[in-house]
């Protein structure tokens, strides 16, 4: 197999100038150019030397190959364990919102008890004399204003500023702008200079 130097070179993963000593030591005169054509049987003879090199390249490659996979399969499975990670907090959350939705029904469900029974005893006290309608209406009164002090406690935490807030006023931009300089021209440049464009 007639080839050129550099092309056996790769193949065989040695040098120009280790091709060269080899074959001058071999007893060939040969200087080694990139157009330097090697005959059959110093490619032989190459071949015979550095076959060793050849399968060390070979196993180099492998070896480069294994370890680009590896390094694959740890990335992805990083990504994996993330992506469930980010599923496991999205459930948590879900699980939050979902009790949060639970306790507010439930402490809805004992005020209103609460109001149910203090209207029951109201009535009761009213049936019995006990207690005027004044007073009916004071607890009436009292019950409906913890009830919003209640509602705006939580309305507080579920409300957040959505963007800007409008106020009325109109702010005086020109306090603000700097004094604008006119930028020469080139040409106004070359006049002053006394020369011509081209």
């Amino acid at each position: 197999m007639a080839a050129r130097a550099p092309k056996i070179a790769k193949q065989l993963n040695i040098s120009l100038s280790r091709i060269e000593d080899f074959l001058n030591s071999k007893g060939y005169d040969i200087q080694i150019k990139p157009t330097t054509k090697i005959n059959d049987e110093q490619y032989n003879l190459l071949l015979q030397e550095f076959s060793q090199d050849v399968s060390d390249k070979v196993n180099i490659k492998e070896a480069i190959d294994l370890k680009r996979k590896e390094r694959e399969a740890v990335v992805t499975e990083l990504i994996d364990s993330e992506k469930l990670s980010d599923e496991g907090e999205k459930e948590e959350k879900q699980e939050e919102k979902q009790e949060e939705k639970q306790e507010e029904k439930q402490e809805e469900k004992q005020e209103e008890k609460v109001v149910e029974e203090n209207q029951d005893k109201n009535q009761e006290n009213i049936k019995n004399g006990d207690q005027g309608p004044e007073n009916i209406v004071e607890k009436q009164k009292e019950i409906s204003s913890e009830k919003k002090i209640k509602e705006s406690t939580t309305d507080q935490f579920k409300s957040t500023i959505k963007g800007p807030v409008v106020t009325g006023e109109t702010i005086d931009l020109s306090k603000f702008e700097k004094k604008k300089e006119k930028v020469a021209s080139s040409s106004q440049v070359l006049k002053k200079e006394g020369k011509k464009k081209r």
